[in-house]
């Protein structure tokens, strides 16, 4: 239970700021979860299909398909993170989210 709402006392300036920019960041319910799934596979599904095959055979290409999708995923997902975060700049500004 919250002790009480934060109560915007002075808007700064009559454009978005820096801030609004940033943290306030809002992305569509469909993209985020188009972006989930692509996270799973280039970072998960994909490596991990592959090693089977890598071991199998010992060939290179499995190694070079599997590496760039891993990183990429977890960008991908340390991106998710910050795109979904509740960022106390939004609750000075205005914005209310429990």
């Amino acid at each position: 239970m919250p002790w009480g709402r934060v109560r915007l006392l002075e808007s700064g300036c009559s454009a978005p700021t820096f801030l609004d920019r940033e943290f306030g960041y809002q992305a569509p319910a469909a993209q985020l979860r188009w972006l989930r799934a692509a996270v799973y596979l280039a970072a998960f599904v994909l490596p991990l299909g592959l090693l089977p095959g890598l071991l199998a055979t010992e060939q290179a290409a499995f190694a070079v398909l599997a590496v760039p999708g891993m990183p990429g995923g977890l960008l991908v997902e340390r991106w998710l993170f910050f795109a979904g975060a509740r960022h106390t700049a939004n609750l000075f500004y205005g914005r209310q989210r429990c």
